[in-house]
């Protein structure tokens, strides 16, 4: 055992996962060889050391080639995001990473002036990770920061998790991400199946290929393998794949000894939902997460993205989308509880917002919202690396800790 990489809990409590020397060895090898990343390149990087991509991206990799690296605290960077920009431009930076929210952070906070002191020309490999990657998010940012010599073509959507030590697919550096516009009513029935530009259609973003190692998409109930476009729970298998929980055989055992029903064993459930698609993996989200609503299969992502561009007083402010048993003999309901810019307090203001978020999702989503939450900046809650806690959103819901400021009434 090399170290213990602690989960950050953002469905169940934290983990211990086991990380030997040879799983490091073996993903940084990988992670290097498949991004194209060499000792001629420097990184820079906010995300703290107890995360895994703040470890072994912003330490262990620059380490492994023997290159700069150049680091800020994740309080840093949330109080001033400019300051990871300036950074990246100041030290010659061609490789920094982080989550989807990071990047919209700086297309709302940045002023015109600051971006116009900004040279990004020289950062080749801005990899975005970890949670599902927003199409929508690296177009706004590619735009905003075109300017400072920023280009689309530097994205580098990746899936990885600390259980994998870190990387399971990549995006080559120069290489553009990939983008699917697939068919809405097919993503409900577990299914990617790609339109065309005129037709009605979700755009997904892959997050790479596979790098070495062997990854199926499977059925969570059945156990069977699903083939190319089909929707599954993401099983990885390889040298990368750690050696299970700190003191929960359990657990290692369910999660890290899978097999299907074809007898092919050694895998590790990751608990996340995706799909192979012309030789990318595409990720979806989270099976604990996913709603299930009147026999639809929901995922709060889109929710969340869907609301949060609906008006400017929402101004990509944080949102958490979940289900809560509904009225006796009504199955699951979609609660949204949706940050909303200071200063947005009028009462009527906010009973049209709550309004608008109910009629829209009704319209381009296809559900009642029977239950809209808006709250101030900073109350949905997130780990200390950004993912959105869905699960504690709930539990607070129900237990009648949220401080709203307006609330929609729920049904009888």
């Amino acid at each position: 055992m090399a170290f213990l990489q602690y989960t950050s809990g953002s469905t169940s409590d934290p983990r211990g996962v086991i990380v030997s020397h040879a799983n490091i060895a073996h993903n940084i090898g990988e992670l290097t060889d498949a991004l194209g990343w060499d000792a001629d390149m420097r990184f820079c990087g906010w995300v703290p050391m107890f995360h895994d991509m703040g470890l072994i991206l912003t330490v262990l990799s620059p380490l492994y080639l023997g290159t700069t690296t150049v680091l800020m605290t994740a309080t840093s960077f949330l109080k001033r995001p400019s300051m990871w920009l300036q950074l990246i431009d100041r030290y010659d930076v061609q490789i920094s990473c982080a989550r989807n929210f990071a990047y919209d952070l700086c297309v709302r906070r940045l002023t015109d002036e600051q971006i116009a002191g900004l040279d990004l020309s020289r950062w080749v490999c801005a990899a975005n990770g970890t949670e599902p990657v927003d199409a929508a998010t690296m177009e706004r940012f590619a735009r905003r920061f075109a300017p400072a010599g920023f280009r689309y073509e530097s994205f580098a959507p990746a899936y990885g998790l600390a259980e994998t030590t870190l990387l399971v697919s990549g995006t080559p550096t120069g290489r553009a991400p990939v983008l699917r516009q697939v068919d809405p009513a097919a993503l409900e029935k577990h299914r990617m199946v790609p339109v065309g530009e005129e037709e009605d259609s979700v755009t997904l973003a892959g997050s790479g290929q596979v790098a070495g190692m062997d990854v199926r998409i499977v059925d969570p109930g059945s156990l069977d393998e699903l083939t190319d476009g089909y929707i599954g729970e993401v099983w990885v298998r390889g040298p990368s794949v750690t050696q299970g929980y700190w003191q929960r055989p359990e657990a290692t055992e369910r999660l890290f000894r899978a097999t299907t029903t074809d007898d092919d064993g050694g895998f590790l459930r990751t608990g996340d939902l995706g799909a192979l698609l012309d030789g990318g993996l595409f990720i979806t989200g989270r099976i604990k997460e996913m709603l299930i609503i009147r026999g639809r299969n929901l995922y709060p992502h889109d929710i969340e993205c869907e609301v949060g561009a609906l008006d400017p007083a929402f101004e990509r402010r944080t949102g958490s989308a979940f289900s809560v048993p509904g009225p006796a003999g009504q199955g699951e309901e979609v609660v949204v509880v949706q940050e909303i810019r200071a200063g947005q307090t009028d009462p009527g203001r906010l009973s049209g917002l709550a309004a608008h978020v109910k009629d829209t999702m009704g319209r381009s989503l296809g559900v009642k919202a029977p239950h809209v939450v808006l709250v101030r900046p900073g109350q949905v809650r997130r780990t200390t690396s950004g993912k959105i806690q869905r699960s504690l959103m709930r539990e607070l819901y129900l237990s009648d800790q949220l401080t709203p400021l307006y609330a929609t009434e729920r049904q009888a």
